[in-house]
Formats: structure tokens, C-alpha cells, sequence
């Protein structure tokens, strides 16, 4: 029996509640996708409804409709109490944007066109102006797209524009409570669509272990850390460990790391980097450890002060640690 993807359910369904045919074109404007798409889309659901003895009629600058409508109705209820689309994903313009930017910061190399078009259930066309508007977001935080014939395209940016970018991506795609529950998760098995990138990154450690570890060090420090802030540090430690892993390193020039050693909190942070580096086989250079420190300390001024932290935000986070440590 043939089956059909959620978004072809949909446009189904939609010119089954229309009454009169309905052009290519405002069918794809309804569901946010290219034409070309959308032909792709009535092959397969012309396929399934030959299968019922159902005829979709298609005329050129006229439209789509579905001949006897009611009786297709009918027959096509019955269709679907027996079929399981759950599987299936369609996403919004909006997602589909998201989902890309997020595949390229997750992904370990480079990223087909097609694969990208697979995993969307659009076609390419539809793909390419989703990664344009991809784009201008990433231009936003010095990200840039690197296109490569015959490989595909890639995400590349400095290691530290890469990382805070990062994290900007999913404080914007995600709420706090997404994330704490995704942290928080006992079950790993359950993955969803809309958030799977995001439990893919933080499946590089045992969150449970480093919540724990940024417990100990509030204790050593006596700092208090929002649970907001624990979750934005969970993230960035697997965020490290997954790019350590991958072979990129963050590097610190010896002024700033005779600065950052000033602060109280960096050899907590300097010992916690060592615990979970032990635990999960990853070696942490200074570089590292001074890095996570700024997030720690950041974190800190956050707590004490919101209103000056937030003048402060325009300025990349390791100038307002430095500015701090500086009138400490």
C-alpha cells in the first residue's frame, strides 16, 4: 500500500476542503514550499489515490481538484484510520531555517544540498531559499558559509565566534524550560524532530554529572547560579567537548590568561574542567579552561548586577569578564 508523508496528508486534506481547483502556486504559498515541490508532492498523492479508484484531475492554468469529492472523502477516512503517519515531520518556513542552521553547527563535516532536502522533505529549490535566509543569520554573527563543489557546504567561523554564536542559536530557538527538561531527561531513546540537534549535542556527556559538578563548584565559590545559568553552562561544557573532539581547540594568549587567573573562580572552574575532561577521555588545554572560566565569571556578574551586565551586552563576553576581574 502506498504511504504518504505528513505534509502530503495535509495537502490532501486541503484540496479536499476546497471547491473549486486551486493553482499550483496557492498551494505552495499555503504551505510555505516551492512548486516544484509541490509536483513532487501530487505524484505520490495521485499514486495513493489511483489506489482507492480516485481521480485527481490536474489542468493547466486552471488547477488541482478531486473528482467526486465526498466520495473520496469517505473512502479516504476509512484509508487512514489504518495508516501511521507519525513519523513523518513537516515544518514551517521558520523550522526549516532553524533546522538548518542547526544541522550546520552539529555537523562534523560538510552538508549536501540533498541531504538537507531528505531530511526536510522539500525539494532543493525549496532548500536553497531556506539556507538564504540561513545565511543572513549567520551573517549577523560572523558565521560564514563555506561552499565547496562536490562536497556540499559547511559552517566556519573562529572557534570562539563559533561557539557563543552557538549558543546564541539555541537561546533562540529554544526556551529556558525546553532546554531544562531536555537536560533533566532520564531517557535518551525519545527523540523529537524539533529538538533532536539539540539532544544530539548534549549527548557528548552525562548532563546529570556536570550539573553536579556546577553544583560543587557553587559550593567551593560560593557562587549562586540561576537555573537558567546552569543550563547555559551545561550546554556550553558539551558544546566544548563536542568541538574538542572534532580536533578544535580555543586558544588564550598568556595576558589573558594571567588575567583570568586573578579571578577567584578559575581554579574551580580549572578543576571541574579536569574532572569532567577525565571522565569523559578529553583533554582540555588552557585555552579551554579560560574560556569556560569567562562563562562562569560572566554568569557571576549576571547574578550580582542584571542591569549593568545587560548595558554591558554588547560587548563580547570575555571584555566584560576582563573589565571585571580588572575593577575587582
Amino acid at each position: 500500500m502506498i504511504k504518504l508523508a505528513k505534509r502530503e496528508w495535509e495537502i490532501l486534506q486541503f484540496l479536499l476542503t476546497q471547491d473549486r481547483p486551486v493553482p499550483l502556486e496557492v498551494i505552495a504559498s499555503h504551505f510555505a514550499v516551492s512548486v516544484r515541490t509541490i509536483r513532487n508532492d501530487l505524484g505520490y498523492i495521485e499514486s495513493f489515490l489511483k489506489s482507492l479508484n480516485i481521480h485527481l484531475e490536474r489542468r493547466s492554468r486552471i488547477g488541482i481538484w478531486i473528482e467526486n469529492k465526498f466520495h473520496a472523502i469517505n473512502k479516504i477516512g476509512i484509508q487512514m484510520q489504518y495508516m501511521d503517519n507519525s513519523m513523518y515531520r513537516v515544518f514551517s518556513r521558520r523550522e526549516r531555517v532553524e533546522k538548518i542552521i542547526g544541522i550546520l553547527f552539529i555537523a562534523e563535516g560538510y552538508v549536501t544540498i540533498h541531504d538537507l532536502a531528505e531530511y526536510l522533505f522539500v525539494h532543493r529549490t525549496t532548500v536553497s531559499k531556506s539556507l538564504e535566509e540561513a545565511k543572513h543569520w549567520m551573517d549577523k554573527y560572523g558565521l560564514v558559509l563555506k561552499k565547496k563543489p562536490g562536497c556540499g557546504i559547511k559552517m566556519e567561523a573562529d572557534e570562539r565566534t563559533f561557539r557563543f554564536s552557538w549558543l546564541e542559536y539555541i537561546r533562540q530557538a529554544f526556551s529556558i524550560e525546553v532546554i531544562h527538561n531536555i537536560l533533566h531527561s532520564t531517557s535518551r531513546q525519545n527523540r523529537s524532530f524539533r529538538y533532536e540537534h539539540l539532544q544530539e549535542l548534549i549527548q557528548a556527556a552525562d548532563t546529570v554529572e556536570l550539573i553536579n559538578e556546577i553544583g560543587r563548584l557553587s559550593e567551593k565559590t560560593g557562587i549562586v547560579f540561576s537555573e537558567e545559568s546552569i543550563c547555559e553552562q551545561v550546554l556550553y561544557l558539551c558544546m566544548a567537548m563536542h568541538r574538542v573532539r572534532l580536533g578544535y581547540n580555543v586558544d588564550a594568549g598568556p595576558a589573558q590568561l594571567s588575567s583570568i587567573k586573578k579571578s577567584s573562580i578559575y581554579d574551580a572552574v580549572a578543576d571541574l574542567m579536569n574532572t569532567i575532561g577525565r571522565s569523559n577521555d578529553v583533554e582540555f588545554n588552557e585555552g579551554e579552561k579560560y574560556l569556560a572560566a569567562v562563562k562562569f565569571l560572566v554568569s557571576r556578574i549576571k547574578h550580582l548586577d542584571e542591569s549593568k551586565y545587560r548595558r554591558r551586552q554588547t560587548k563580547n563576553e570575555e571584555y566584560i569578564a576582563e573589565a571585571y576581574i580588572k575593577k575587582a
